[in-house]
Order: structure tokens, then sequence, then C-alpha cells
């Protein structure tokens, strides 16, 4: 009878740390149905660039390999024709299309995996906006939406602004059907320097005039201290990905949430939402793309 309290004690101290255990075990789930991440562009407002409409950063040529159909050579790329004057966006500013272009045009566009552009007060339809991503790494990659076509291979070209001079240039072979690709540059960017690409589907060797292709800008952001301590601070990948949207690297949030996509298909969808790219966020993904 003299245990009789301290075994209610023993037992009602059982109670609350089985509950305590439960809301510990049960709050992290809580906290990822809560997350949210939205994008925030850089506060150093990285500038958007213009060109002419129908402008090339490359001139490609036919090549004669009648086997395979594809380069036996690269094609040296000239410098880019870039416009010092802004201009209104039009309707198809996310990509560019050859006349015959080779893919059904009731499916979404060629298009790259960066925020929309925003509007400018000129108006200008001679000129279009180049869609413009961000990063903090020297090796980020590019994330493309490709419809489905009858080409095999893309043309990849990176050249530094300025000079115009080329620093990456590939021939990328596409996986088959429809969906998001994945290309990753080797360590060629620079900090606080900006670089003009083009991104061409290959219609067709013999007539590279039916390329479809789209066009951008990439930014390696300075190197950020404030950002560094935070990023170092937690393991998590999704807070990770959270402080990169939110201190204006688009491309290092983008690629943990590509990896993590499976599991977190809403963060996902949510982030792409948040800049304008709702037509392709549940796009499936083809796996990364091989040079050859």
């Amino acid at each position: 009878m003299r245990n009789q309290p301290r075994l209610r004690s023993i037992r009602r101290v059982g109670v609350y740390l089985f509950i305590f255990l439960c809301a510990s075990l049960a709050f992290p789930v809580f906290a990822q149905l809560q997350q949210t991440i939205e994008f925030r562009p850089p506060r150093r407002g990285t500038p958007s660039r213009t060109i002419p409409a129908g402008t090339r950063m490359t001139e490609p040529e036919p090549f004669d390999d009648p086997q395979r159909g594809s380069p036996t050579a690269p094609i040296a790329p000239a410098p880019p024709i870039v416009a010092p004057v802004p201009s209104r966006i039009p309707d198809d500013v996310l990509y560019l299309r050859g006349p015959d272009a080779c893919y059904d045009e009731v499916m979404p566009p060629l298009q790259v995996l960066f925020p929309t552009p925003r509007e400018p007060d000129v108006e200008d339809d001679q000129v279009v906006v180049l869609p413009t991503g961000t990063t903090t790494q020297s090796n980020p990659s590019l994330f493309v939406y490709v419809p489905s076509s009858s080409a095999q291979e893309v043309e990849l070209t990176v050249v530094r602004a300025g000079d115009g001079e080329t620093i990456f240039h590939e021939f990328v072979t596409l996986p088959e059907g429809e969906g998001v690709i994945s290309v990753s540059l080797p360590g060629i960017l620079e900090p606080n320097q900006e670089y003009l690409w083009e991104f061409a589907l290959i219609c067709d060797w013999q007539n590279r005039e039916s390329d479809s292709y789209i066009q951008g800008t990439l930014t390696r952001l300075p190197r950020n201290w404030v950002l560094d301590r935070q990023i170092a601070r937690t393991r998590d990948s999704l807070t990770q990905a959270q402080i990169y949207a939110q201190n204006g690297a688009w491309l290092d949030a983008l690629k943990i949430l590509a990896e993590r996509r499976q599991d977190y298909p809403e963060l996902w969808s949510q982030l792409l939402e948040s800049v304008g790219l709702t037509e392709v966020a549940n796009q499936p993904f083809l796996g990364d793309s091989e040079p050859f």
C-alpha cells in the first residue's frame, strides 16, 4: 500500500515522457507540412539583357557526316550582339523558334527554368528580354524543359558578357520523351561576372536555320559571408534551399529541390510557380543529359 503513490507518480512521469516523445517525433513532419519556399531576386539587381529578335549567339553550319548526322567538329560561336536598350517582353520571350520547329506547337515551348523577367516600361517588339539565372557556384546545373520532338541532340554555348569569349561549348544527347533535363557546367563561372548562353534544339543537322533555341544570361553572385554562415549552420537540405531562395541564388535552390523532388513535389512546384513557371511546374524529369 505504501508503494501505491510512488507507482502512480512513476506512471504519470511515464505518460508525460510518452506524450513528449510522440510530440517530438511529430514536430518535424508538421514542420515539413508547413514549409514553404519562395524566390527573392538578388538585392543587387542583376540587370536583364536584351537582344534583337531572332539574333543567334552562334552561326551554325551543316555537317558532312551522313552516317551519323552529328557533329565532327565544334562550331566557333560569334560574339553575342546585345542591344543597349530595354524593351517590352513579347509573348515568346522565353524561347525563340526556328521557322520549322521539330515539335508540335500545341506543346509547351522549349523553356529554361529561370525566373520570368519583369516587363520594362519601354515598348519595342523588335527586341526580347533575356531571362536571368543566378548562382553562388562555379559549376551550376541548368534545367531546361524540352518538348517531345524529332531532335536527338542540342548545342549548349556559354560566352562571357563583355568580351564575347566562349568559355563552354558542348553538344548534348537528348533523352527520349518530354520533360525537364539538367546539364551541369564545369567550374568555369567567376564571381560577380555575367555570362550569356544559348541552348539550341537541333532539328536538322543539314539545315541549322531550323533550330529551335532559347537564350539567357547567367550570373555568379559575389561572395556573401552572411549567406555562407547561414548555410553552414544547417545540414537540412530543404532549409538550405530556403536560404538560397531568400538570398537570390536561384540555381542553388533549384538544384536542391530537383534532387528532393520525388519526396517534396509540392515544394518544387511552389518554387517554380513563384517565378511564373506554372506551365512546366509539374513536368516529369528525364534525367541528366550526357555530352558526346
